[in-house]
């Protein structure tokens, strides 16, 4: 949920209305931060073939992942959304924001999400992200701004950051409610 104080921030300074896209990286089952593809508000889902065969994930593993993201998905689309459907973005400039591109498997599902709805543009916005997610995600946005752009094998999010923590369930309704109640905003 780190993508909400970055996505409300960018907003506000866009003056443009703000939504929370919530997309959820399929897990693998013995490294829970690690991914292997990512599942959409729809319950769509994508799955990085190449990885999934060479870590050895079962159909069942798989099958697992996906059942668990799609619930994960819709409870915080309960918390956070209040359950509500999201809207179609016919011809629209939509800006997906994170506070981090790792593997690019959610930001991926976001932006096949967002066209599956009709957006005319796709803009892709992050302070940070490794090399290899930026030019996967190219193929998918008219424009990609992320300025601090990491290479090598391994890249985490939170080692782009000099202060780094998890954002809570309830501190991100928190910062959702206090943007509603801002006027002239959202």
């Amino acid at each position: 949920m780190g993508g909400i104080p970055v996505g409300l921030l960018v907003s506000r300074i866009l003056k443009a209305k703000f939504d929370v896209i919530i997309c959820r990286k399929l897990l693998i089952p013995w490294n829970r931060e690690a991914g292997f593809g990512a599942v959409d508000p729809d319950g769509h889902y994508f799955i990085d073939e190449e990885l999934a065969s060479s870590i050895g994930l079962s159909g069942r593993d798989i099958e697992e992942a996906v059942r668990e993201q799609i619930d994960e998905v819709k409870r915080r689309n309960m918390l956070l959304r209040g359950g509500e459907g999201y809207p179609y973005y016919t011809g629209s400039r939509v800006v997906l924001v994170d506070d981090g591109i790792a593997a690019g498997y959610t930001m991926m599902a976001a932006a096949k999400f967002v066209k599956s709805r009709g957006a005319g543009e796709v803009i892709i916005a992050s302070p940070t992200g490794s090399l290899n997610a930026i030019t996967k995600l190219s193929k998918e946005a008219s424009l990609i701004i992320c300025l601090n752009i990491r290479s090598g094998v391994w890249f985490a999010v939170a080692d782009a950051y000099k202060n780094w923590r998890d954002i809570k369930d309830e501190e991100a309704k928190e910062m959702l409610r206090k943007t509603k109640k801002e006027p002239n905003t959202h």
